[in-house]
């Protein structure tokens, strides 16, 4: 069987439905989207239980749909800013607009559970039955910058002596049988799993963090979008600015960035970053 479409979009996480929504706003193009899990949003679908955005809701989701509110924490380390979505919220996020904007366009397929091969073979993994989608302007990868997570790669190193090596998602289940944690991993997950532990009252003497190559972080504060925080927000921004103006080297940007906007943070002034993935965070108390 072989059909048509304007637009064949692998992947219908962030990226994939944030073009299809502004193809199905902006054109009267027909688009199908192609996805191998059951639900749009990508790797939010196997979020775990304790994850959130780590940036204000307004700064991500799509262009028709705003995602969150401008509640702010009462306490906790993000007291005093814009609270963060939790996953569940991301996810339900994603699935309203599919359901209540792409949809009833009437322009727009979605096919879950099916791999995309060969460009333009498209093949269900329930039924195992194939179909031939011709894209007749273009067909888009929107999964190039998908991330990779623990609970669906293969590690990477062996595991001896009888240790429990869980992902995130097993974390809430399992820790109460534990009173010692190796967390493996620099990035957001890793700093999730750590500051999670740390907020259920773990001691920080009962952790270890096993860091393989140290990231700069956005300072959160610098990054807030709602009026209570609007002028501060455009005062680092100013700062940041000036900072660009006057850098002679990426070094000398980076450490203007930490030291006079308070833009970037890392996690020691020792260890000069090798990795940026943008993600922001506030410091944690205990960190």
């Amino acid at each position: 069987m072989t059909t048509t479409t304007d637009y064949l979009i692998k992947g219908c996480g962030l990226m994939g439905l944030g073009f299809a929504d502004t193809l199905a706003r902006e054109t009267d193009a027909h688009i199908t989207l192609v996805d191998e899990r059951a639900a749009p949003g990508g790797h939010w679908n196997d979020a775990y239980s304790f994850v959130t955005l780590h940036q204000p809701a307004p700064l991500y989701g799509v262009a028709s749909s705003p995602l969150g509110d401008e509640v702010i924490d009462p306490q906790g380390c993000n007291a005093g800013l814009m609270r963060l979505p939790s996953g569940g919220e991301v996810a339900v996020h994603f699935r309203r607009v599919l359901q209540e904007r792409l949809l009833p366009t009437g322009r727009v397929r979605f096919l879950p559970l099916h791999r995309l091969e060969h460009d333009v073979e498209v093949v269900s993994l329930l039924t195992g039955a194939r179909e031939r989608i011709v894209p007749k302007k273009a067909l888009v990868d929107a999964t190039l910058l998908q991330p990779a997570i623990p609970l669906r790669h293969s590690r990477s190193f062996t595991v001896e002596g009888g240790a429990a090596c869980v992902p995130p998602q097993a974390l809430p289940d399992q820790a109460p049988g534990f009173r010692h944690f190796v967390i493996i991993g620099g990035g957001k997950t890793g700093l999730d799993s750590l500051s999670w532990l740390l907020d259920q009252g773990v001691a920080p003497a009962q952790l270890w963090w096993v860091v393989p190559r140290d990231a700069w972080w956005s300072n959160r504060r610098a990054v807030q979008t709602s009026a209570t925080h609007r002028a501060g927000t455009l005062s680092m921004m100013r700062r940041a600015a000036e900072v660009m103006a006057g850098a002679a080297s990426v070094q000398d940007f980076c450490e203007g960035l930490e030291r006079d906007a308070g833009t970037l943070m890392r996690l020691s002034r020792d260890v000069w970053p090798t990795m940026y993935h943008a993600a922001s965070r506030v410091r944690h108390q205990t960190l």
